[in-house]
């Protein structure tokens, strides 16, 4: 008797997380931090050896994935994985390879015992607390894995580290930018988690500085308003400030916008695309976002169709081709325009390949189709726009 089987066998592919390495483990920054991962489709790497005993056998299910921090100060620290959404392993280690790691805290070794740690968190949540006394200036490796004989032992991971105060990390790209005669727009990269406030100064010869301001914390901009008209720009620092202390001071670099900065500056009053101004916005809920209005030469603020394409014909020798007319912004030099058609709305080609370019000025990009009108019983075109 001949027997068949018939079924279907699927696969699920997951990329390993950023993180699965040692080599590539996520830096985290200053007294206090939450970072945000998963350990879905991470893997145990070559020599990765001190939470085995977890498989018993050891199998290839290992899924630890790695977080690194340097101590800005010495003092007792706190990690735990309480909010994540699998039961997991977690463990500190100092050493600048993954198959010769010296312990800081308790790794798991009996089975007996084998959450050690903060037993009322792991008995409240399969999470993990560990505490340490972290040396400063010291880089320690966390790594987090899966519980693999509990379900489940694989999914989100939160791991938040707290200490003693320290002195905050200076903010990174610090930029000063003139957006109209006697205002200066000040941007820079919030990368301290526990500043009170920004302190910003001004200065007209780089030597002698005055205090201009100071921000709430997480600020991340700043406009001076009673910057000197002109077009040399005034100096700039800033540092980050809390009770322990302020960090170092950061100058400006003085930047000239460049022509979607300008644009943004004219709509929205500020270079940086963010919030209304970010270019997959639609403040003006016309169905139009602001990269597509930049490229179009329409206004963001101002609800108005017209500003988009239109699908046309153009007459030749009496003839009549399917065309497509886009009005483009004369300014926005630095975009890539790409016309697309289609016959059915599903499968698209590239204009260019099939379509002759009757017009290509700063102004108007204008195609038309190679056969005529009537070889078409119908066609789409849509535009695509990408910065070069």
């Amino acid at each position: 008797m001949d027997a068949q089987i018939a079924g279907n066998l699927s696969f699920i592919l997951t990329k390993p997380p950023a993180n699965d390495n040692f080599a590539d483990a996520t830096e985290m920054r200053g007294s206090r931090w939450t970072a945000y991962g998963h350990n879905l489709g991470a893997t145990k790497e070559p020599g990765e050896t001190m939470l085995e005993w977890f498989f018993n056998p050891p199998n290839t299910n290992y899924r630890s994935v790695w977080w690194k921090w340097t101590a800005p100060v010495s003092g007792t620290i706190t990690v735990d994985t309480l909010g994540s959404q699998m039961y997991n392993v977690l463990a500190v280690f100092t050493g600048d390879r993954v198959d010769a790691l010296n312990p800081v805290t308790p790794v798991p070794t009996d089975p007996g015992n084998p959450f050690n740690g903060d037993a009322s968190v792991r008995a409240r949540s399969g999470t993990m607390r560990v505490t340490f006394d972290a040396v400063e200036g010291t880089t320690y490796y966390i790594a987090v894995q899966g519980a693999g004989f509990i379900v489940p032992s694989s999914g989100p991971i939160t791991v938040t580290l707290s200490g003693p105060p320290a002195i905050p990390f200076a903010p990174d790209s610090f930029t000063a930018m003139r957006i109209n005669s006697n205002s200066v727009e000040l941007l820079w990269e919030d990368i301290a988690v526990d500043e009170e406030f920004y302190q910003i100064e001004r200065s007209s010869d780089g030597i002698s500085w005055e205090l201009l301001t100071e921000t709430t914390p997480d600020a991340t901009r700043f406009i001076d308003l009673t910057a000197p008209a002109g077009t040399a720009l005034p100096h700039y620092r800033i540092r980050a400030v809390n009770s322990v202390g302020a960090s170092q001071w950061v100058t400006a670099e003085s930047i000239q916008p460049t022509a979607q900065q300008q644009w943004l500056i004219q709509h929205f009053g500020t270079a940086r695309a963010s919030g209304n101004a970010s270019w997959n916005a639609d403040p003006d809920g016309d169905g139009i976002a602001n990269l597509i209005e930049y490229a179009l030469n329409g206004h963001p603020l101002v609800a108005d169709s017209a500003v988009l394409p239109i699908a046309t014909s153009v007459e030749e020798d009496g003839i009549l081709y399917p065309a497509y007319w886009i009005e483009k912004n004369p300014a926005a030099a630095d975009l890539q325009y790409r016309v697309q058609f289609s016959h059915d709305l599903r499968f698209w080609q590239d204009a260019e390949a099939a379509m002759e370019i009757v017009s290509d000025t700063d102004e108007v990009l204008l195609i038309r189709a190679i056969e005529p009108l009537t070889d078409f019983p119908q066609i789409y075109f849509r535009l695509l726009v990408a910065p070069h």
